[in-house]
């Protein structure tokens, strides 16, 4: 047998073996801790939450949920993980749970009409927007009239009646209180404080836009509202925020 031989099947016996330290074991060569290939199920996708605690609740012999945990991930999503494997000490995500609701547009300046629509479809339409649809439905942009917005309120001209003709004056408070949809619609919607703006465009009409003013504070009082929902629906894994 050639030297080069002999030193291939050196080279062999050390990818094939491994070192032990403190209960973990690693490649001699590069010290990368071996870890076992664990086969994992597929993930399940829901988009409610009801979902998710009917599959848990419907499954109460597998061993799957031995262990397992819930997670409201940053996005408001929620995932269900396994318990810590054996092999490699890795959870397995077993669902992922999504609300498939097309948000607000925050942050930017839409046409009148369509925020009207986003005011009727995404958000809880409490008396705050009815008050806030009222006026903006009815915005009247002409020749000569301006769009007052001085920080604190929004002075507009709106139309009275039928007529075009016909018009009045209206303040709009810049700071609105909105429940958006922004969490599962099982939920209580949290609410929020928006800064309202409003500018024209001489050819194209009024221009409205909210922006958010908390911070994204609400997303902790969202993040209790889904867990609160998920504890109503009897799921009894431990769910962390």
């Amino acid at each position: 047998m050639d030297g080069s031989a002999v030193k291939a099947i050196q080279e062999l016996s050390l990818k094939n073996s491994f070192i032990e330290h403190e209960g973990a074991k690693f490649v001699p060569q590069s010290y990368k801790e071996l870890r076992f290939q664990v086969d994992r199920p597929g993930q399940l996708d829901f988009n409610t939450l009801q979902s998710l605690a009917d599959f848990v609740k419907e499954n109460p012999n597998d061993m799957e949920f031995m262990g397992a945990i819930v997670v409201i991930n940053q996005d408001r999503s929620v995932s269900l993980y396994s318990d810590l494997e054996d092999g490699d000490q890795q959870r397995t995500h077993l669902v992922y749970t999504k609300m498939e609701i097309e948000p607000f547009p925050f942050n930017q300046f839409i046409p009148a009409e369509m925020f009207n629509i986003y005011l009727q479809t995404r958000f809880i339409y409490t008396d705050s927007a009815q008050d806030l649809f009222k006026i903006t439905s009815r915005l009247k942009v002409d020749e000569g009239v301006t769009l007052s917005d001085d920080g604190l309120s929004a002075r507009v001209t709106i139309q009275k009646g039928i007529s075009a003709a016909s018009a009045d004056v209206a303040n709009i408070p810049t700071r609105v209180i909105l429940a958006p949809y922004r969490i599962f619609p099982e939920c209580d919607q949290p609410l929020s404080q928006f800064i309202l703006r409003l500018k024209q465009d001489e050819n194209k009409g009024a221009y409205i836009g909210l922006w958010e003013t908390d911070g994204g504070l609400w997303k902790v009082d969202a993040k209790q509202s889904i867990k609160k929902k998920l504890i109503e629906y009897g799921l009894e894994l431990p769910i962390y925020a």
